[in-house]
């Protein structure tokens, strides 16, 4: 039944299991060419067979091609990143986005071309992240140009802190694969392209609205939000505003998304009223026109292709006079983008954004009728609310893995907040329409200051009410998974409680709650010493089961430790690093953590690992310790000449491990 409803269910689900297991397995064409052709062949004969065992079989091969054909579009795209040596060279490419500013440095996103190699241009592919100094020429360079510029390139790598998020595979996926800094006498030539790729122009056009908001007085300190608001431009936002949108649970209006592309549908449509009876089909035209000129100006965002491919599928149920079944609609949006760029099933925004519109449309029409509302404002607080809550439902767990904090307040925030940003919204698009009518453009940009300032005021208000956020709660992609198919079938149940048995919610919460006791006892288990990866300052832990001690130069929060602790709810006790040198005991080890470094030192403490802290630590030549060390660690704060470096390569140890070069040191105990 479900398949009949919902089809795309058939395809999707083992193309997303194909992609997924791209994760672990990438085989080579051989292996596609000796599996894909007797499936291929299979497939189409259980075509000529008329009975419901062919049906079957044809199911069965069915799902295998689909299974293949996400494993084949996820291992082509991860070759997309050509290995670059760790060395200068000379590369030629195009600049996909504007300059980011950033406090020092313009950050550049550049698809590599070409690179130049014994007097020959050597095709490459994949992007690079540069970092150049600020100067004129970078601010200036616009999307789709061409760079001739010299880099030494580095490969994106973790941190290495335990559970820390996984930012060079997030990187990956968005074709990115090294990064790397340069001055303006690296940049060796700038050139306009004969075309620029239409996602390029998209960008341009983008960066010339926002200009159209600055000429028409809107205010500079507003322009960040507006940009995000309805254009989509997130660059412009710093960490703090997106820090209390987070908090105040309302972070999804920063993101052209559904709701955008919803309220150009309904402008639209409501515009053109008139347009009824026979001529309904150029309304319906017009309104998916809309959508696609929409997503165009907002830079051709996933975010809002997806809202535009969904709302045009429904739109053209309505021309063909067909019933469509908006799950099925999603869930072809959502095969469609993963065609085109199968990584993008790991992006987190995707994930967010698809359960959040999966648990509305599937669970909004059940609920609803929960409370029998006039309609008016009573009815739209109502369903405010309850499209709230669902999206919270959907999205809980992976907000908080991804996260590590919950909005408390986000039902107030949406029904209160919501509603001005929606104004806000539609002011900022008016503004853009009405543009050549200088009095009218410039009487809507007052009104968009007013509805800006207050969304901001209100969220910031949000944000700092009392335990606005649950801070500090995570959990392992496990748990995640299993949480999600808990909810769902718990949410299933109560919305369909006569047709569905009870077994199944109540086998979803088992199987959630075995997996935190899995991962309890194996974190009970598990004595670990810890030098973590922090920046500027050094941070020894020592976790013995659900215990987490922490020395620490810092005394405020420490992000790679909260993180740590909150997804593997340990217990935190922190220490002061004041005493130098320190001694620590882990396990049976004896751990010396010094800014200083002597022979008599090392002998009177007889460490088994030292770790080496400060920005410039003062380091004894000849040392000879009476045992050999297991470690020898160099803090990220250290900064050592190449004589320092030199000289403790060969110290006597098993191991000499820089924290800054290899990442956050773990080691067993």
């Amino acid at each position: 039944m479900l398949n009949k409803e919902i089809p795309f269910i058939r395809i999707l689900v083992p193309y997303v299991a194909g992609i997924t297991a791209g994760l672990w397995f990438q085989p080579d064409y051989t292996f596609f060419i000796l599996v894909a052709a007797p499936i291929i062949i299979a497939l189409l004969s259980s075509l000529f067979l008329k009975s419901l065992f062919s049906n079957t079989l044809f199911g069965l091969f069915f799902a295998m091609a689909m299974f293949l054909c996400g494993l084949w579009l996820y291992s082509e795209e991860k070759k997309g990143i050509t290995p670059l040596e760790n060395e200068e060279s000379v590369f030629t490419g195009i600049i996909d986005e504007y300059p980011i500013e950033k406090a020092n440095t313009y950050q550049l996103i550049i698809k590599l071309k070409y690179l130049q190699k014994n007097g020959e241009a050597v095709a490459v592919r994949g992007s690079v992240s540069v970092y150049n100094d600020k100067d004129w020429l970078t601010k200036g360079l616009v999307p789709g140009d061409i760079l001739t510029f010299r880099l030494t390139p580095e490969e994106i790598t973790n941190r290495g802190n335990p559970r820390e998020f996984d930012y060079k595979f997030f990187m990956e996926n968005k074709g990115i694969g090294y990064m790397g800094f340069t001055d303006s006498t690296d940049i060796l030539e700038v050139a306009a392209p004969k075309r620029r790729s239409l996602a390029h122009k998209a960008l341009i056009v983008r960066d010339k609205l926002m200009r159209m908001y600055s000429t028409r007085g809107v205010d500079q300190e507003r322009m960040a939000i507006i940009g995000a608001l309805t254009l989509g431009e997130k660059g412009l936002l710093d960490r703090d505003q997106k820090d209390i949108f987070s908090k105040a649970g309302i972070m999804h209006v920063m993101s052209v998304s559904g709701l955008h592309a919803g309220i150009v549908s309904m402008v639209v449509m409501g515009l053109l009223f008139f347009l009824d009876g026979r001529l309904r089909w150029i309304k319906v035209v017009a309104a998916i026109i809309s959508l696609w000129v929409f997503a165009f100006v907002t830079g051709l965002e996933p975010t809002v292709l997806r809202a535009s491919l969904m709302f045009s599928f429904l739109h053209m149920g309505q021309l063909l006079k067909r019933p469509v079944n908006n799950i099925n609609s999603v869930l072809a949006s959502a095969f469609i983008l993963m065609v085109m760029r199968p990584s993008v099933l790991f992006a987190p925004g995707f994930q967010l954004s698809y359960l959040a519109v999966l648990y509305i449309i599937g669970f909004n029409k059940p609920f609803s009728g929960i409370l029998r509302v006039k309609k008016g404002i009573t009815n739209y607080i109502w369903q405010s609310v309850l499209i709230t809550v669902l999206a919270q439902a959907g999205t809980f767990a992976l907000t908080v893995t991804l996260f590590n904090r919950f909005p408390t307040w986000f039902i107030l925030s949406n029904v209160i907040i919501l509603p001005v940003a929606t104004l806000a919204l539609i002011s900022g698009l008016a503004l853009l329409l009405t543009f050549p009518v200088v009095f009218v453009s410039k009487f809507i940009a007052l009104a968009l200051n007013q509805l800006v300032w207050l969304t901001e005021y209100l969220t910031e208000t949000a944000a700092n009410l009392p335990l606005s956020t649950i801070e500090n709660v995570g959990m392992t992609t496990a748990e995640c998974i299993t949480l999600i198919i808990a909810i769902t079938l718990v949410t299933t149940y109560f919305a369909n409680m006569k047709k569905i048995s009870p077994l199944l919610p109540l086998s979803a919460i088992l199987l959630f709650s075995t997996t935190v006791t899995f991962t309890r006892a194996k974190t009970s288990g598990e004595s670990n010493f810890i030098v973590y990866n922090t920046i500027g300052y050094s941070t020894v832990g020592v976790q013995s089961g659900k215990n987490l001690f922490i020395v620490s130069d810092s005394t405020g929060s420490i992000t790679e430790v909260d993180r740590h602790k909150s997804v593997l709810r340990l217990n935190e006790s922190r220490f002061a690093l004041t005493q130098s040198p320190y001694l620590l005991k882990a396990g049976n080890k004896v751990v010396l953590i010094t800014p200083i470094l002597t022979n008599s030192l090392v002998r009177e403490t007889a460490p088994d690992i030292i770790v080496l802290k400060n920005r410039y630590p003062t380091i004894e030549t000849g040392i000879k310790p009476e045992k050999r060390l297991e470690a020898l660690i160099i803090s990220n704060e250290s900064n050592l000449s190449y004589y320092r470096r030199q000289q403790l390569s060969v110290f006597p140890a098993d191991t000499v491990h820089w924290i800054k070069n290899n990442g956050a040191f773990i080691l067993g105990l």
